[in-house]
């Protein structure tokens, strides 16, 4: 989780306004775990309720490219479906920063992951996890 506020932070950096983060899959249907993230992330959390996220804003994306749709929210936001917005617990949300300040001084800046699978019956053999300090 704090890898991705690293990024989101980053993002903020720059200047762009990161106001909620839209999310999707099986964690959407989990609000503790919504309120995890939003309190971890300290941002407010939008589920995105569509079975098939990824498929839609494919199908978005493709639109705006084909000049089916202006590049504006307006007709891409009628075909996505929202959850209530989740919005982090100032309480939890401190105690997310303190230990995000105390992962921050002691992570390692570049993680890379490798995971083998037994392709036939789609069980994990192996996982292992490297990690190198930059």
């Amino acid at each position: 989780m704090f890898i991705v506020r690293e990024g989101v932070d980053a993002i903020t950096a720059l200047g762009v306004d990161v106001g909620e983060i839209r999310v999707s899959g099986g964690v959407t249907r989990r609000r503790p775990a919504m309120q995890l993230r939003a309190n971890a992330l300290r941002r407010r959390l939008v589920g995105v309720t569509n079975p098939e996220a990824t498929t839609i804003g494919a199908a978005i994306l493709a639109a705006v490219c084909c000049g089916r749709i202006p590049p504006s929210t307006g007709p891409a936001a009628s075909m996505v479906r929202l959850d209530a917005p989740v919005d982090p617990e100032p309480a939890a949300a401190d105690a997310y920063d303190r230990a995000f300040l105390r992962w921050q001084g002691g992570a390692p800046r570049h993680v890379n992951r490798s995971v083998t699978a037994d392709v036939t019956s789609g069980n994990r053999s192996a996982v292992r996890l490297q990690c190198s300090r930059r």
